[in-house]
């Protein structure tokens, strides 16, 4: 363990890799959504994968990396994206 991984662990949050591979849609509308994931770890800064352009079926495989405690909350949202108006909520889970 090197000295910023002690230093982290001593602070009482631990560091936690997670991959966001992909996800399978619904169709439900005409236009082909452009969907990205948006988190955040106890409601803090929201970390984004990039916009899968017109798919049902978004591979993105990205890897983030973010400090927890035991008792933190992660919150994913799946958006579509949209350049002229604000991006639609397609789903979310806590």
């Amino acid at each position: 363990m090197s000295h910023c991984d002690e230093e982290v662990a001593s602070s009482g949050f631990h560091q936690l890799s997670i991959t966001i591979e992909g996800a399978i849609l619904r169709s439900s509308t005409f236009l082909k959504p452009n969907p990205y994931i948006e988190f955040s770890v106890d409601d803090k800064s929201p970390r984004k994968t990039e916009v899968s352009k017109s798919t049902y079926q978004p591979k993105w495989n990205e890897e983030f990396t973010i400090l927890v405690t035991p008792h933190s909350q992660l919150h994913f949202r799946l958006l579509d994206h949209s350049t002229f108006r604000k991006d639609t909520l397609i789903g979310e889970k806590k």
